[in-house]
């Protein structure tokens, strides 16, 4: 191998260990307004074996209102945070801000997610919102 193809090789290393494996997402509520009442929780609310139970998708379904799973790719990686606005999401699923009773959002990586970031400029990050909405009538 001559040292020019070495240096291409070491090239091609580097391009693929700086350009993939990464993903930053932001959430931005900015814009989306709603008159739910939110709870400060204490500690001793929380019990320590159930911060890591993970609910399913379809567990999530039946026990919420809304179950939103929606995949935002990420193709600059770690060099610069994809930003997408919560009410355009809700959006896209006929939901507006000013219905929202409450919700909850997670960041997920699933197959795709994690296969993607294997590839430069490919990356992934899936998000979860699910919650429930003001009934009709029962707004502030």
């Amino acid at each position: 191998m001559e040292c020019g193809d070495v240096n291409k090789l070491i090239l091609i290393i580097y391009l693929i260990a700086f350009s993939s494996c990464g993903s930053y997402v932001t959430v931005n509520p900015k814009g989306c307004y709603t008159d739910g009442e939110w709870k400060g929780f204490l500690e001793q609310d929380f019990v320590y074996e159930k911060q890591f139970e993970d609910l399913t998708a379809e567990e999530l379904s039946r026990n919420y209102q809304f179950f939103i799973k929606e995949r935002i790719w990420t193709p600059f990686g770690n060099f610069a945070a994809e930003r997408v606005y919560l009410k355009n999401i809700l959006r896209k699923y006929n939901i507006e801000c000013a219905d929202i009773l409450h919700y909850s959002l997670s960041f997920k990586n699933n197959f795709m997610d994690i296969f993607s970031s294997f590839f430069p400029f490919l990356g992934s990050k899936t998000i979860w919102i699910y919650g429930n909405l003001f009934s009709k009538g029962s707004k502030k």
